[in-house]
């Protein structure tokens, strides 16, 4: 599978770099959905850093507000899918989110810790052009907004807003 999915990538990157060459159409930027999910958990540092590795463009990840106002990676209101915690998000702190463990696709603990959205933002201080689309799950938008402003990365963010059933 993971073979499959770095073809594809590279297809994708070959064909839109040759297609802009061309100058048929605009350079292609390919995103990964909560990171490189095929050999990392997904939203987690280890997605991101699979993701720059392997080439793409960027990343978009789903944040999340712990009970005492911390942003974080994760895609669910509760912890149960996703690591080695239970409940809804909202009712936990981050002194407890961020010592429980991703899952991986076979749902057994790794390594990956839940990272808060500030650790995002110092990795990416070090990986120019790497682009992250912010899913705003349960996040003010204001409050994410002026992180991004205070991280310096306006140019290299893009949040999604959705309605009250993301």
């Amino acid at each position: 599978m993971r073979g499959l999915f770095l073809l594809v990538i590279g297809v994708l990157t070959f064909t839109a770099h040759a297609l802009a060459a061309e100058g048929t159409l605009l350079p292609v930027g390919i995103i990964a959905h909560r990171g490189v999910t095929t050999t990392s958990p997904e939203n987690s540092m280890a997605s991101l850093q699979d993701a720059w590795q392997g080439g793409l463009h960027g990343a978009e990840i789903d944040i999340l507000t712990s009970a005492d106002g911390v942003p974080i990676l994760l895609h669910d209101p509760t912890l149960d899918r996703t690591t080695n915690g239970a409940g809804p998000v909202k009712q936990k702190k981050w002194q407890h989110l961020k010592d429980l463990l991703l899952l991986d696709q076979q749902h057994l603990p790794t390594k990956e810790s839940i990272p808060c959205l500030v650790q995002v933002f110092t990795w990416m201080a070090n990986r120019p052009g790497f682009v992250v689309a912010l899913d705003l799950k349960d996040a003010d938008p204001s409050t994410i907004s002026q992180l991004v402003l205070k991280h310096n990365l306006q140019k290299r963010i893009i949040l999604f807003v959705g309605g009250p059933e993301n």
